[in-house]
């Protein structure tokens, strides 16, 4: 699912069974809510902020509960 956030960026969020992974902070969103996505599968395009640095935010939760995404990303 993707939507507009407060600064006018998108949001997707990946439901990966119990897990949500939670991508913000992209200017552009290139999969569609329902969409079946594979590792290395474009979600979007990165945005950039106000100086022009890349930024992106990644949330990793077990339902609600957030979880240490360190312990996931390789």
């Amino acid at each position: 699912m993707s939507f507009p956030n407060f600064c006018g960026s998108y949001i997707v969020m990946l439901r990966h069974g119990s897990y949500i992974s939670v991508y913000s902070g992209l200017s552009s969103v290139s999969v569609r809510k329902g969409q079946t996505v594979k590792t290395k599968d474009t979600l979007g395009a990165i945005g950039q902020d106000s100086d022009g640095r890349y930024i992106l935010h990644f949330q990793l939760r077990q339902e609600s509960a957030r979880l240490n995404p360190e312990q996931w990303v390789r």
